[in-house]
């Protein structure tokens, strides 16, 4: 099982590159998806068919971008 990491789409849908022919993959069947919402899932791939292990950055919005910065500044 090889490592890709993922990007969630505006779309919804979730997009890896594929770790052993570099082709992009675009996954947008909504049952596949639903099993793919941690930061990481082994999904068959539909280009190469091996397993593959999905990682996600979890996403940090604004606000606690900013409160984590304003937090380090009074720290320091």
């Amino acid at each position: 099982m090889r490592a890709a990491a993922a990007t969630p789409r505006p779309s919804g849908a979730l997009r890896y590159r594929c770790p052993v022919n570099g082709s992009l993959v675009l996954v947008t069947d909504d049952e596949t998806l639903a099993g793919l919402d941690r930061l990481r899932a082994r999904l068959r791939c539909i280009d190469c068919g091996e397993m593959h292990l999905l990682t996600q950055e979890a996403e940090i919005d604004d606000a606690t971008a900013s409160r984590n910065h304003r937090r380090r500044s009074l720290e320091a």
